[in-house]
């Protein structure tokens, strides 16, 4: 080894010197690095030569990656590093239950390096010589204490591995406001138009207007004048464009603002209102009913201009009253779908019906999936690109918890397990009104049995990967 260097050996840190022991032990081809790093010494800090000294001092960390043949997203992971606090992490959480015990790590430095110790806190408090290509614990932090070219410079890193720490897939319920209204009416109606939450009540004293905005929290009486006391507030339907309608004794009335209503003389007899659809490449937005002409039932769509179009004749199973409707749009298309409910003989329909003209419905719903559909004043949304239904007043009157899911838009139907499954303390419900916003579903009011008052209240929901 030589008395000089010996000597120099004996100037540096105590943390080096044992790393250099260590490395000598392990492999002896280590006394020729020694020799090459001590020499280095008294180059960079007393000669001549034009080498930047600096880059011998500097052991700051340039690139760090993982890797694992059976973790793929580790390849493509981000890495930030803090090279002021020595913190290294990922801005994007792994998926939630990725295991990262034994994973490779690659690192890249600013100037090179002499060595690297590690401390895995996965594995205990020791600190070991890590020779960059042995497997690394990363379940708790890791601590990487890198040395420059100098041997006596060095950095101390801490990195940690973030993994989303809840099922992303689980779905979180919460009453979210309660009391609502002050009040437990006998009809709630709520529903978004033009940007503004409206809420219609019924009571034994008359109708009633709530308004609010997103997110929900904060709901102020309104103004409400020129709607009948026996407006169906079920069917009440809004364009997105802020135009309101309401369903009377089979007269239509409308509404600017949701505030003052007026009847729609030259209107042909209503007998439902089925809801809206929204503008596309082929049509403007709509409004879907059910209109009779010479003592038949057909299925009619009116435009903002006041416009209608007579189109089919309506089946005898399509639904007629308290059924639920929701929106979608596909490849440029925006469609509108009703179900549940009941027909024109007051049987429970069985199937969902979907349309993208207001003039012609098909039946959706396939046979052996039709008992899911058979319920009055069901829920009925789109959430998380797929259609819900739950609630709603079975063939004995009672009230199913259960969640069921289609893919297809009404076509099949699966109930789906305690991943969304509503918490204990939910009462099931029927003719609650649901909207979504922001990644969560709400749903607004609602009534535990036939002929009960609405509950003064809205629950929220949502899933996990969607607020991520």
């Amino acid at each position: 080894m030589g008395k000089r260097n010996i000597k120099m050996f004996l100037y540096l840190s105590p943390d080096f010197q044992t790393y250099i022991y260590q490395r000598m032990k392990k492999n002896l081809a280590m006394l020729a690095l020694m020799s090459f790093v001590v020499m280095l010494i008294p180059s960079c800090l007393g000669g001549n030569d034009e080498t930047d000294v600096s880059a011998y001092k500097d052991a700051q960390i340039a690139s760090f990656v993982l890797s694992h043949d059976s973790i793929t997203s580790l390849g493509t992971l981000k890495f930030t590093i803090d090279q002021i606090n020595g913190h290294i992490f990922n801005m994007d959480s792994l998926p939630y239950g990725t295991i990262i015990e034994k994973v490779i790590c690659s690192i890249t430095y600013r100037s090179g390096s002499s060595g690297v110790q590690v401390k895995q806190e996965a594995l205990g408090d020791s600190t070991i010589v890590w020779n960059g290509s042995d497997s690394l614990d990363f379940s708790r932090p890791v601590q990487f204490i890198t040395y420059a070219y100098d041997g006596i410079s060095k950095k101390t890193y801490t990195a940690t591995v973030n993994i989303h720490q809840v099922q992303p897939d689980t779905m979180i319920w919460e009453q979210y406001l309660k009391p609502l209204t002050g009040f437990a009416p006998q009809e709630m109606k709520t529903l978004e138009t033009a940007g503004q939450l409206i809420m219609y009540t019924k009571s034994p004293d008359g109708l009633r207007r709530f308004t609010s905005a997103w997110p929900a929290n904060v709901w102020a009486p309104a103004e409400l004048q020129g709607l009948p006391a026996d407006a169906i507030l079920d069917q009440i339907s809004a364009l997105p464009s802020g135009r309101s309608y309401a369903l009377a004794n089979n007269q239509l009335y409308t509404s600017a603002d949701g505030a003052s209503w007026s009847q729609i003389a030259e209107a042909p007899p209503v007998k439902a209102l089925l809801g809206t659809l929204k503008a596309d490449k082929n049509k403007p937005e709509l409004l879907a009913a059910i209109i009779e002409s010479d003592g038949q039932e057909y299925f009619g769509a009116m435009n903002k201009a006041g416009q209608w179009m007579q189109g089919e004749a309506v089946p005898d199973n399509f639904p007629q009253k308290n059924f639920a409707t929701s929106q979608y749009e596909q490849m440029g298309f925006e469609y509108l779908l009703a179900g549940g409910g009941r027909d024109r003989q007051n049987r429970l329909a069985s199937s969902i019906w979907g349309t993208s003209n207001g003039t012609q419905w098909a039946q959706l719903t396939r046979e052996k999936f039709r008992s899911v559909i058979e319920r009055e004043s069901p829920i009925l949304v789109r959430y998380d690109n797929m259609l819900y239904l739950t609630g709603g007043f079975g063939p004995d009157g009672t009230v199913d918890r259960t969640i069921y899911l289609s893919p297809d838009n009404g076509i099949s139907w699966s109930s789906r397990d305690s991943m969304i499954a509503f918490p204990d303390e939910y009462t099931p419900r029927a003719n609650a009104s649901a909207a979504t916003f922001a990644g969560h579903l709400y749903l607004f009011g609602g009534k535990t049995g036939i002929g009960s008052q609405h509950l003064d209240e809205i629950w929220r929901g949502h899933i996990n990967r969607l607020l991520f």
